[in-house]
């Protein structure tokens, strides 16, 4: 596709939606701003890709305009690293003139949000996404956000008519409880030989019976594997999950891939100020488990950062940890180099007393203790 020669514009906007999971909308799942429209019982995918909302961020993208919500893209992109919106950009199907419409024909990658059902209760998580966090955040006594289920049943009549759709992520809580998404692949079964399935996974359970037959039918399905840390770091950020179980879970994994050409295993850890001290282990784990020892399959590392909440992002370090986190960090690893760049090239959002006021009341109520797992969080510096 020949695109808008900007910084601002981003194919997503006219051929993506994400179906978040309080039934509002977006055009990615990093999109970050309010008032976005909402999926209800008598929406239809066409109205909502065509509302004003939308219709003002695409006139916003095709002038050149920074976008708001699109700041997460704009910040990786100073610091060097290619960004979603970079990515889209080169990967798009759109053709033609492009304006501030759309239409299903265009879609051709669409995200939904299962639900907040999920078993864990991370550290860089909420109850947003995980209703095991729920009971947590009433013992703290903070602001409990309201608990919707997605209407995604509104949007079964319509995945037929997604003609171009060659991908779906389904996302949860955690996706793998979820037999609410049998019906959405079912509805896509004329055309599935053609899409490529995508989830995002704590690695606790494993798909069933039912879901992998399913999954047969899909062009391919890449599997995201949750990993944030190694060992006893995994423990905590992952809270109540254990290594063992982790890792037994894994070579379950490992299994399918071998057996199922069309599966592909990924590990995507979020990068924090809790882990990125210890990323290099982790790193080398990585190779150790799935380069060295699974030459049957192709796997990938990926390294993201952390956006919400802010006082756990890295960009909440300062210039002394940053540069002490640099030192840990490899410059001969592509993935860690560009840790690094993160480090040099992201703002301070100077949220050190919430991040420590957090882990101090987590610590309280979990019986844990950070200060051992990170002791340079807690070191005074500036």
């Amino acid at each position: 596709m020949s695109v808008p020669r900007n910084s601002t514009f981003c194919a997503k906007l006219w051929d993506h939606i994400c179906l978040r999971y309080d039934s509002s909308t977006s055009p990615c799942c990093r999109f970050r701003t309010d008032g976005n429209p909402t999926l209800e019982k008598k929406s239809t995918l066409h109205s909502l890709m065509n509302d004003e909302f939308y219709q003002k961020l695409r006139e916003k993208a095709l002038k050149g305009i920074p976008i708001p919500g699109c700041q997460k893209c704009y910040d990786q992109e100073a610091c060097g690293t290619p960004s979603l919106r970079q990515t889209s950009n080169k990967t798009s199907l759109l053709t033609g003139n492009l304006n501030k419409t759309s239409d299903l024909g265009n879609i051709d990658s669409l995200e939904i949000f299962l639900g907040d059902r999920c078993n864990l209760k991370c550290v860089t998580c909420g109850p947003e996404l995980s209703s095991s966090w729920r009971l947590d955040y009433k013992k703290m006594a903070w602001p409990m956000p309201p608990q919707i289920r997605p209407q995604i049943e509104t949007l079964l009549p319509e995945l037929p008519k997604l003609t171009s759709l060659t991908e779906l992520k389904l996302v949860g809580g955690e996706p793998f409880l979820y037999r609410e998404q049998l019906p959405i692949l079912e509805a896509l079964a004329t055309r599935a030989s053609s899409i490529n399935l995508v989830y995002f996974t704590n690695l606790t359970h494993i798909p069933s019976k039912e879901l992998l037959k399913l999954w047969t039918s899909f062009k391919r399905v890449q599997v995201f594997l949750s990993i944030d840390g190694y060992k006893k770091i995994n423990d905590y950020l992952r809270y109540p999950s254990q290594w063992k179980n982790i890792e037994v879970n894994m070579r379950k994994f490992f299994d399918l891939a071998k057996n199922n050409q069309n599966i592909e295993l990924f590990v995507f850890t979020t990068v924090s100020a809790l882990n990125v001290w210890t990323l290099n282990d982790l790193n080398k784990w990585y190779h150790r488990e799935f380069t060295d020892r699974s030459p049957t399959f192709t796997t990938k590392l990926i390294f993201n950062p952390l956006e919400a909440p802010e006082h756990l992002s890295i960009n909440n370090l300062t210039s002394l940890q940053r540069k002490n986190a640099i030192s840990r960090l490899s410059q001969k690893s592509s993935n860690e180099m560009r840790v690094i760049n993160w480090l040099k090239g992201f703002s301070f959002s100077n949220k050190q007393n919430e991040l420590l006021e957090y882990l101090s009341r987590l610590d309280q109520m979990r019986n844990l203790n950070s200060m051992d797992l990170f002791p340079e969080i807690f070191e005074t510096q500036v």
